[in-house]
């Protein structure tokens, strides 16, 4: 509860909307049985006003996010030497006279690189990427004495730059820092046993199905990959090393362990491994999916809105990603293309999702579940739930809804029944789960999902 002795934390940045860090923070408080709330400021503008702004008003610490991680080291009143050196800080702590400021990107890599029992002693290392994040995955490498670092970028100054960066700042032999192009043959890949830390954006959702090497040379000389990207869980840059044999792991500890650090340092704390792995179960750990069958006007939407808000998960409605994705309305669709098409479009959407969505609760169109071909997607993408009810109360429901196609023309009622016949026991074939939605609220139907799901 929130009352005149509430500590005060916060993430700046620009956009905000998306950040995981309100979420993790707040947690950790209530792990931690801490009387603070962590907010997100969005700054669009004057970074100075907005960090002096927070030091007046007594925030004890922020963190710092894109695209302010080096625009902000001016405004400070002191900087920690590897961030110093890093040239980007992500996390501010209150000190006299104004924040100092850390890079926690550092310990959360490096944490994950330990726990995961991947050596760098010796180790030759692949850093993909020149931006922020390959920055403090190059200069960790650096302090810790890796046998060699080659840095692979789109932009060759870039890679050159950094590589300069970290020779002058650790007083590195150059021939111990290479810097190298993404459509190399990698002929100077000589042996089977490099780390490759993947530091760019390619794979991020909702690009999943992009991968920023695709010559699978590359990772057949790898033993370890790691890809700092947690959304989608596995991309296709992990899953290509897996399959050349090399062990993978993403970007999900990294975020977390940087966070904690960020945490301890503000509060002054040191957080416990129990109430670390409490955190990550609730950030990461259930990354199962719901998906919601059933036919129109059943109340799938609602539902799952609801559901997803009491899981702590994602909402999706394949209806509205289709409409997204075409630009036009369902009934658009239908009167331009024809069903045809639009049942084409639901089999490559769910192709998609079944490849890339977790920790999603997802609503189908009414008619989706009816093509065969899309049983098996249905079913490998989550918990399939049937949300069933009657004739008379879909009419009733959707009965001011002119965008069903499928329901327009005479005789609604009649052409409810029958299509209810045809696809009923088709959703009742395909479900783990059936909930009766007939005269029952919301917070009913859920209640029983989530009791049922366990």
């Amino acid at each position: 509860m929130i009352d005149g002795n509430t500590k005060v934390m916060g993430v700046i940045g620009n956009p905000i909307r998306h950040t995981k860090s309100p979420q993790i923070h707040n947690e950790i408080a209530r792990l931690m049985d801490h009387n603070l709330a962590y907010l997100p400021f969005e700054v669009k503008n004057d970074l100075a006003a907005a960090i002096k702004g927070a030091y007046h008003l007594g925030v004890i610490g922020m963190n710092v996010t894109v695209p302010y991680k080096s625009d902000v080291i001016p405004l400070l009143c002191e900087i920690d030497e590897q961030a110093k050196k890093i040239g980007a800080v992500n996390t501010l702590v209150r000190k006299e006279h104004g924040y100092k400021g850390y890079n926690t990107d550092v310990i959360g890599l490096k944490r994950e690189l330990d726990e995961a029992k991947i050596p760098l002693e010796n180790q030759d290392v692949i850093i993909i990427g020149a931006g922020g994040a390959a920055r403090a995955a190059a200069f960790m490498c650096a302090s810790l004495g890796v046998r060699h670092i080659m840095i692979l970028n789109r932009n060759p100054k870039h890679a050159k730059d950094l590589a300069e960066d970290i020779i002058q700042s650790y007083s590195l032999d150059p021939a111990h820092v290479s810097v190298g192009s993404l459509s190399d043959d990698f002929s100077w890949m000589t042996h089977s046993d490099y780390l490759a830390i993947q530091c760019t954006n390619v794979g991020l959702y909702p690009k999943s199905d992009e991968v920023i090497i695709e010559q699978e040379e590359f990772y057949q000389h790898l033993s370890y990959a790691v890809d700092l990207i947690y959304t989608p869980k596995e991309t296709i840059f992990m899953q290509m090393a897996k399959r050349a044999g090399a062990k993978s792991y993403n970007g999900s500890r990294m975020l977390l362990y940087q966070a904690v650090a960020a945490y301890e340092l503000c509060n002054d704390v040191k957080v416990p491994n129990e109430a670390i792995e409490q955190l990550y179960q609730f950030v990461f750990g259930d990354q199962s999916n719901f998906v919601l069958i059933g036919f129109m006007g059943a109340g799938k939407t609602t539902v799952g809105k609801r559901l997803a808000e009491l899981l702590h998960s994602r909402f999706a409605d394949t209806d509205e990603l289709i409409e997204e994705q075409e630009g036009l309305k369902i009934s658009e669709i239908f009167e331009q293309y024809g069903e045809a098409y639009f049942r084409d479009l639901e089999t490559n959407l769910l192709k998609k999702i079944n490849r890339e969505y977790t920790g999603v609760v997802l609503s189908v169109g009414g008619g989706m579940p009816i093509a065969e071909r899309n049983h098996m997607y249905l079913k490998n993408i989550g918990k399939v739930i049937y949300l069933k009810t009657d004739a008379e109360s879909v009419r009733q429901r959707l009965q001011h809804d002119h965008n069903r196609p499928l329901l327009q023309g005479h005789d609604v009622k009649r052409r409810i029944t029958d299509l209810m016949e045809l696809r009923n026991p088709i959703y009742e074939k395909l479900a783990d789960l059936m909930i009766d939605t007939n005269d029952r609220n919301v917070e009913e139907i859920v209640t029983d999902i989530i009791n049922e799901m366990r």
